[in-house]
């Protein structure tokens, strides 16, 4: 397997950049939706009914896919990209399943072009996460602690495992804004992940 790239740093700042690029459409503030969600739509997907736990499932998924080694299977990122996106309200899921999709399958790309004997590993950490502000349909949530930790290894030739990277940095340093809050929606009395812009409850 060919490494494209030149330095060890230049792999790392790629992959941290389509990170944020996968956070960047739920930052408050960020992005307004392409559409509406519209009252009384049937489909729920994986709402929940509070700010937190959709916040928490939608997390969790995001590390799983990231964390799997079949992603470079492109059946693999739409099954990724569809569950990822049925966090969100059901107006946003088309949008939101081609974007996680399209990026899904260039972080792919980039640990593609590792060498043979390496490994890089991406989780979002956090301690908790709370609700900011929240009202009868919008709500914010925090991801406390939150934290990027990238860790890189090689394997030896006896497969003993060698870290040259294991780094943690801020979540908000990383998505390049400082109140680093996400926005959620509530749709026929359930909570969902949104791109829509809030500028305050």
């Amino acid at each position: 397997m060919k490494r494209l790239f030149g330095k060890t740093g230049s792999a790392q700042r790629q992959l941290t950049s389509v990170i944020a690029l996968l956070l960047w459409p739920l930052l408050a503030g960020g992005l307004v939706a392409c559409g509406t969600p519209v009252e009384g739509e049937e489909e729920l997907g994986n709402g929940s009914h509070s700010p937190q736990i959709v916040a928490e499932r939608f997390f969790e998924d995001l590390n799983l896919a990231l964390q799997d080694p079949e992603l470079i299977e492109p059946e693999t990122r739409r099954v990724w990209a569809e569950r990822l996106a049925s966090h969100f309200a059901p107006s946003e899921r088309p949008n939101q399943r081609n974007a996680f999709n399209r990026t899904l399958q260039t972080f792919s790309y980039n640990l593609a072009q590792l060498a043979e004997n390496e490994q890089f590993t991406v989780e979002i950490m956090y301690t908790t996460i709370e609700v900011v502000e929240q009202n009868d349909e919008l709500a914010t949530v925090r991801l406390v602690d939150g934290e990027l930790r990238l860790q890189k290894f090689r394997f030896n030739a006896d497969n003993r495992r060698e870290i040259l990277l294991d780094q943690r940095r801020p979540l908000t340093d990383v998505i390049g804004l400082d109140s680093g809050v996400f926005p959620v929606l509530r749709v026929n009395e359930r909570w969902f992940m949104t791109e829509r812009q809030i500028s305050g409850l």
